[in-house]
């Protein structure tokens, strides 16, 4: 929490890896064309804070701050035909980090991981991809009692599609799969991820899956199905619910 009465700035950076024929990983300055990057920014205002005499650490200590470098794992292994063309990629880029605060009232921490695995077979006609980002971030309040509260996130998303084309027939599948899980003990105040208090839970998965066929001088056709599972519990109370849907129309939705 920032009390010194001056003013700050914050960004939100996009940054590539540039990963050398040795495998060492390092920030790019250089990303692709196209960026969505979206963040929040909280911010209190507590009336029993002055705005003329800043809350300062005990003796004036400036908080200790433990941050090391994030840790970087890539592999990629290509594999050719037999006239030399690239016929499949498998890849794979692993991030962790770790970050501490730590001043004479709180410390605060934060690990996070991130995974995404692809492969790229049959010259690119095939495509299948694994990403999950988890986090967990600890805040603890100092002194003769101890106090420490936490919130564990997580995000896996799956993607598969695959593409064929037999002679006047040209056929697309493709299945999607994400999820939100957050679980939080409470907080020594309101929380950025729950907007409560108190303990409490999210845990929802989607899914989706699509299939379309072209035929050459014929009709085309197309199918499609998602499904969601949201659970939650918050304040004391819970809610669930499921739906199904098939090609635009729902065809399950149970709320409990």
């Amino acid at each position: 929490m920032i009390q010194d009465g001056e003013q700050h700035s914050f960004e939100i950076r996009v940054t590539g890896l540039d990963v050398s024929p040795d495998g060492d990983v390092t920030f790019s300055n250089t990303v692709g064309s196209y960026w969505t990057v979206t963040g929040n920014i909280f911010l209190y205002c507590d009336s029993e804070i002055s705005t003329t005499k800043p809350i300062v650490a005990w003796r004036s200590e400036r908080p200790e701050v433990e941050d090391p470098p994030p840790t970087f794992t890539v592999t990629r292994d290509i594999v050719q035909n037999k006239t030399g063309g690239n016929y499949s990629l498998l890849y794979s880029v692993s991030v962790r980090r770790y970050f501490q605060a730590k001043s004479s009232f709180h410390s605060w921490a934060q690990s996070y991981s991130f995974s995404t695995k692809g492969l790229l077979s049959q010259q690119g006609s095939k495509q299948v991809n694994t990403q999950l980002t988890t986090g967990n971030n600890t805040i603890t309040k100092l002194g003769e009692t101890l106090a420490s509260h936490s919130v564990v996130f997580g995000y896996p998303l799956f993607f598969n599609q695959s593409y064929s084309n037999l002679g006047d027939a040209v056929t697309v599948r493709s299945r999607m799969e994400r999820g939100l899980h957050i679980d939080a003990t409470g907080g020594l105040g309101l929380s950025t991820y729950t907007m409560s208090s108190g303990p409490s839970y999210l845990h929802t998965r989607q899914s989706g899956d699509a299939h379309s066929k072209y035929i050459t001088d014929q009709n085309s056709s197309s199918w499609g199905e998602t499904f969601e599972e949201f659970a939650s519990s918050m304040d004391g109370s819970s809610f669930q619910r499921t739906v199904l849907a098939s090609n635009g129309s729902v065809v399950y939705d149970k709320t409990s």
